[in-house]
């Protein structure tokens, strides 16, 4: 007897791309031979099913299906770093079980890889290591030059993943690039989350006046270089809208100026006549019959136009579409959730270098209503 485990998914592996292991047996040739294949996701066993051999003698199994739907969902923090616990061990205990009575014989475990909840198109996982490629020399995100606009007193995003521990280096500048003041931190966690909103950096300026500030930067361990730039202009309506990212945390850009609101009216209603008695007769006053409405639905949309942008941060923005969960904050900074509801959008590659303006419609995911008579 001899169960062997031939190829594992790659450590940091996303949890919505397959997680494919194949394994095999000597003894495949027995009488009513299986595999029983057990997920276990944090050290605990979360699922349990029955593979049968699929070529020569090996079985295979994706533990995608299960898992990515026991991963937690990725959220926006408050603190200035926080660690998000979205990310998981996983391994794959797999049991041969054969026999005129089928009994388990042999069995053998995994090693732990870890996952967490993301999804990347095929071109980026079939062929790509995690660790090689994104592990310590990215940013979770695909934003162009590393660069995010941002407004202040609103949240400023960024996230990470990494295998030891990191020094990230805080770097406030003028607007005459002149170096105010630094600030350091070393984390300690695999996936952490920054928010560097100007309630968090006044904590840390150490004496500068926050006004001073035209962007500032976040280095980790001096390199890898992630750029925040203050959007303000306190004589406009500024939005921000904010989406979840392929992979697994949150993407943001400034709607500074063209930005419409509207509202779509349902109504529920019912016909009544209205008249009255007169002696023994009773009769109907026409001109106060009709429709009567005892209440109304509101769904509040509208639109979202961005400033002028390059062709590479406007297909970079366009990635707000895919994303499942978007949000909108507001100009006093009250954040509500809303659906996009384009259904198709163009990719402008391969064009001259030009400005381009992005429009997208919205509606908000909840709707109101009015009292009910």
């Amino acid at each position: 007897m001899a169960v062997t485990i031939q190829t594992s998914p790659n450590n940091y592996t996303p949890s919505d791309n397959p997680l494919s292991y194949t394994f095999s047996s000597t003894q495949t040739g027995q009488a009513n031979f299986s595999f029983k294949v057990e997920i276990i996701l944090n050290g605990a066993t979360v699922s349990e099913d029955r593979v049968f051999v699929g070529s020569g003698t090996y079985g295979h199994y994706d533990a995608s299906p299960i898992v990515k739907n026991l991963m937690q969902s990725p959220r926006v923090t408050t603190a200035l770093n926080t660690s998000m616990d979205i990310i998981s061990t996983l391994a794959l205990k797999v049991t041969e079980i054969y026999g005129n009575t089928p009994v388990a014989v042999g069995t053998v475990t995994s090693s732990d890889i870890f996952t967490f909840k993301s999804s990347l198109a095929p071109k980026e996982w079939e062929d790509s290591d995690f660790v090689a490629d994104y592990l310590n020399t990215k940013w979770l995100t695909d934003t162009p030059n590393n660069t995010f606009r941002v407004i202040r007193g609103q949240d400023a995003l960024c996230a990470m993943l990494i295998s030891t521990n990191k020094k990230i280096e805080f770097k406030f500048y003028d607007s005459s690039d002149i170096l105010l003041d630094t600030y350091d931190i070393t984390l300690n966690y695999r996936y952490w989350q920054v928010n560097a909103s100007s309630a968090n950096l006044t904590a840390v300026y150490g004496g500068v006046d926050y006004n001073d500030v035209a962007y500032f930067t976040i280095n980790i361990d001096t390199s890898e270089l992630l750029t925040f730039i203050y959007v303000d202009d306190y004589c406009n309506d500024i939005h921000e809208l904010v989406w979840l990212n392929k992979y697994g945390t949150y993407d943001q850009y400034p709607i500074e100026h063209n930005v419409s609101e509207e509202s779509e009216i349902e109504t529920r209603s019912f016909r009544k006549k209205y008249g009255a008695w007169n002696g023994t007769a009773f009769g109907y006053d026409s001109n106060s019959s009709g429709s009567i409405d005892f209440e109304k639905t509101i769904t509040d949309k509208g639109s979202l136009v961005t400033n002028y942008m390059t062709d590479t941060v406007q297909n970079w923005f366009v990635s707000a579409y895919d994303s499942p969960e978007q949000y909108l904050y507001n100009p006093i900074g009250l954040l509500f959730r809303l659906n996009l509801t384009d259904r198709s959008y163009k990719n402008k590659q391969g064009r001259f270098d030009e400005l381009i303006m992005e429009e997208m419609k919205y509606s908000r995911t909840m709707t109101r209503s009015t009292i009910k008579l």
